[in-house]
């Protein structure tokens, strides 16, 4: 029985004796790992990231997720208690008009909170392992103060992606709308992934004051039309995330969840046409789902003029070479869109409007014979819902 006491040296050692012993077995060095960390909690030692970063890179090899949360779970207490205490310390002797209580993290408690490189790990590690309770813990209570402090802090893309998805899992509209904010603002390429998790998590928020509709049209509004952003990693995938958007402002239009407003007042809340419209003028495009989007929702907003350009731009688009054989013609749009287009045609007591748009095509083939077939299926039962077929 050694007298040796238990501290941070005598932890650190232990650590260091584990890592490079050969014959042990990633299943013992855990195990030992782990009686190291039950060793520092009973002797009140503080656990520090090191111990924590080999429990994770031991635990995925062993599958052995519950070793991680546990070890994490008591790490990030100590982190909690350390930093209260460094907050005390520095209000106590700051002046009375200081607030340090929303203060970046990393420069409130140094070398006691986790760092970037073991936080990053181990946020990915929990929601991959579906752990996202234990995620959104270290969210919160480790780097979402220091968001909340400064939009200037110099942070891995990593980091914000994964506070992104933390964000669409526990539907915190509020946080990622911020994340959102400081990744443009950072310079960053703005990924696919990470941007449908700002989108989910805006769909997804639960909380009262927290209106699931505010991160989407702010993100639509002023993160992604912003004239510096850099919008996914090339062309190609720049479109499908567009089409996902407008998907999404179509369907929360259509069921209600999003406002389309005819004819706004100066100082309207934004909409989803507003939005939309914002977007279009940006990343400009004739993708025959973002203009059948568009169309819609300018038809819902009384904008008829608009619709029927984005309309006609999409129409005389050239086919391809095997266009015939296609299932719908191409540059044709979504049955959705002609049923909106002729609804406000009606509304607006100019239904002529929506026919020039069928008899544009002037030559007789068998292309513009389908494209007629195609747009005329979503007139009728536009017209014979609502009782016009006269």
């Amino acid at each position: 029985m050694t007298r040796t006491p238990f501290d941070a040296d005598t932890l650190e050692a232990s650590l260091d004796l584990a890592r490079r012993a050969p014959n042990l077995t990633p299943r013992t060095k855990l195990a030992f790992v782990v009686r190291m960390a039950q060793q520092a909690r009973k002797h009140r030692v503080q656990l520090h990231s090191r111990i924590l970063m080999q429990s994770l890179i031991l635990a995925k090899s062993c599958r052995k997720v519950n070793v991680v949360v546990a070890t994490s779970r008591v790490m990030l207490q100590q982190q909690k208690q350390a930093l209260h205490k460094l907050r005390d310390r520095l209000n106590a002797t700051a002046p009375a008009s200081a607030n340090l209580h929303d203060a970046p993290v990393e420069l409130l408690a140094g070398r006691d909170v986790l760092d970037a490189v073991v936080f990053d790990a181990h946020l990915r590690f929990f929601l991959c392992h579906h752990q996202t309770a234990v995620a959104a813990e270290l969210w919160s209570e480790l780097w979402m103060p220091g968001l909340a402090a400064s939009n200037n802090a110099q942070m891995d893309p990593s980091i914000l992606e994964n506070g992104a998805w933390v964000c669409a899992k526990t539907g915190n509209a509020t946080e990622a709308e911020r994340v959102a904010q400081l990744d443009q603002n950072l310079g960053y390429t703005l990924h696919e992934c990470e941007l449908r998790q700002y989108v989910r998590a805006g769909l997804s928020a639960k909380k009262a004051d927290e209106p699931f509709d505010e991160l989407l049209l702010t993100m639509g509004d002023e993160v992604l039309t912003a004239r510096d952003v850099v919008l996914c990693s090339d062309e190609r995938i720049r479109v499908r995330f567009l089409r996902f958007l407008y998907q999404t402002l179509h369907t929360c239009a259509s069921d209600g969840r999003l406002p389309v407003h005819v004819k706004p007042p100066l100082f309207a809340p934004r909409d989803a046409f507003q939005c939309a419209q914002h977007l279009f003028a940006r990343w400009k495009t004739t993708d025959s789902v973002i203009s059948s989007c568009m169309v819609y929702l300018t038809s819902r907003a009384g904008c008829l003029s608009m619709a029927m350009r984005v309309a006609l731009a999409s129409h005389e688009q050239a086919p391809p070479l095997n266009g015939n054989a296609s299932r719908v013609p191409y540059g044709m749009l979504h049955a959705f869109a002609y049923e909106a287009l002729v609804e406000q045609c009606l509304e607006q007591h100019r239904i002529g409007l929506a026919f020039d748009l069928i008899f544009a095509q002037e030559d007789e083939n068998f292309l513009n014979a389908r494209r007629t077939a195609h747009m005329m299926t979503p007139y009728l039962k536009t017209l014979g819902r609502l009782g016009r077929l006269d």
